[in-house]
């Protein structure tokens, strides 16, 4: 018997699957949301993605500002908007509906803005903006944190300097990330104009700086990235920073000698390319797509569509939207080239998340307090439509997925690179850089 196709719709909005996203706001709330995609059985890829707020929590309040997923263990940086003294670093245990009990709320220095893990997920490293300070925390008892070590920076006037912009008056750490090993930290610094570079002892995690990477002056450095490629016949590892006051793309390659990490620059251009750069925009996140393809960069206050499809479906008129960048990234060389600029869906786009299978980013716009949701094609790197969205309360500043996967660790767990833990990508290139450390 033929089933029309009316009925074979009706039916596949019955059949879905279903994960969630915890987005943080500077109103004090944390909110989890259900994301359920609806997939037509039998027409041509219909599909439909339902954003669905079902708890808030205020644990983190004032301000939270990062989130970071680690198994069923949420933690949320404050960063202290309101408490120009302290911030805070809060733990939550993730319900299977959406809840988040405390477990631990740990008082830091001021301006807590991200964070990674790190030591098997014994401990996390925290930047803290306001403060001038990268923290870390023990993490064994998720209910009890406790600080390991605080790294208090001065400009000292010899190997860092303040930058000639108003907000660099002090040094303003503002991302921390890991290398493939594990080993070494890196800290872009915005105030200071340089990627702060520390070792990471295997055995206490106690963090040692060593020679930093410098930026042009009044560049503010804010979010980086690994990429690892063994492809060509070469085993390599790019780094790839984006800066917030200058609006830089650049790009080096890492070497590993003596327990030490050295960078040979290999790109700059602007965050747009060989294109202008709009007046008043401020790049934010970088990411690298799980399939080890492409950059994605979110450039804020730009304002370059004028016209863009308004994300929310009951309002069809058009709005003002700040621009997502995709990057194809060379795995022979590193080399990067720009291959799509697409509205942002608002104003702001503060963070961005992708999904496992990279077909999804989830965006957080700042100032147009909403959640968009993009489909891409994940080989072509492209963003191809706004898959869905929903308002949110507040001033938006990050947004993560809750997509398990296969041994119950998430794509945000470690902080090392964009991809998940588990993928092959991320294990080969621990396996290159292990060996070539152990040379």
């Amino acid at each position: 018997m033929l089933i029309p196709k009316s009925i074979l719709y009706a039916m596949s909005i019955a059949t879905c699957k279903a994960t969630k996203l915890y987005v943080s706001s500077y109103d004090g709330n944390i909110t989890t949301m259900h994301v359920t995609e609806h997939k037509a059985v039998g027409i041509y890829n219909q599909s439909q993605i339902e954003l669905k707020p079902i708890a808030i929590n205020n644990g983190c309040a004032p301000s939270p500002s990062w989130l970071q997923l680690h198994s069923n263990t949420l933690f949320c940086a404050d960063e202290g908007n309101t408490t120009p003294n302290k911030s805070l670093l809060v733990s939550f245990k993730t319900g299977p509906n959406g809840t988040l009990l405390p477990l631990s709320k740990l008082t830091t220095l001021n301006g807590n803005v991200n964070s990674a893990i790190y030591g098997n997920g014994s401990t996390m490293a925290l930047a803290e903006y306001s403060g001038s300070a990268i923290t870390t925390v023990n993490l064994k008892n998720t209910s009890a944190l406790t600080i390991l070590q605080s790294l208090n920076f001065i400009f000292d006037f010899d190997t860092t300097r303040p930058g000639p912009k108003p907000q660099q008056s002090v040094p303003r750490p503002h991302q921390i990330l890991f290398d493939p090993t594990e080993m070494f930290m890196l800290c872009p610094d915005l105030g200071a104009d340089i990627i702060r570079v520390f070792h990471a002892h295997p055995a206490n995690k106690i963090l040692t700086e060593q020679k930093p990477i410098k930026v042009s002056p009044g560049s503010g450095p804010r979010h980086a990235t690994f990429y690892t490629s063994e492809e060509c016949g070469a085993k390599k590892t790019y780094l790839y920073l984006v800066t917030e006051i200058s609006n830089s793309l650049l790009g080096y390659e890492v070497f590993y000698k003596n327990m030490t990490l050295s960078f040979n620059k290999i790109h700059e251009s602007s965050t747009f390319g060989s294109h202008f750069i709009p007046v008043d925009s401020a790049a934010s996140e970088i990411l690298v797509t799980p399939n080890n393809k492409h950059l994605i960069i979110s450039s804020r206050n730009d304002t370059y569509f004028l016209n863009s499809t308004n994300p929310d479906p009951a309002n069809k008129t058009s709005i003002v939207s700040d621009t997502l960048l995709t990057y194809s990234i060379n795995p022979c060389n590193g080399s990067i080239a720009l291959t799509q600029k697409y509205p942002a869906g608002g104003s702001f786009p503060r963070s961005m998340s992708l999904n496992r299978k990279g077909d999804l980013l989830a965006v957080a716009l700042q100032q147009s307090s909403r959640v968009v949701m993009f489909r891409r094609n994940a080989t072509s790197g492209n963003i191809t439509e706004i898959a869905g969205s929903v308002a949110v309360n507040g001033e938006l500043t990050d947004v993560v997925w809750d997509e398990p996967t296969d041994d119950g660790v998430y794509a945000r767990a470690l902080g090392v690179i964009s991809f998940p833990r588990d993928s092959p990508v991320r294990e080969g290139a621990i396996a290159i850089h292990t060996d070539i450390l152990n040379r």
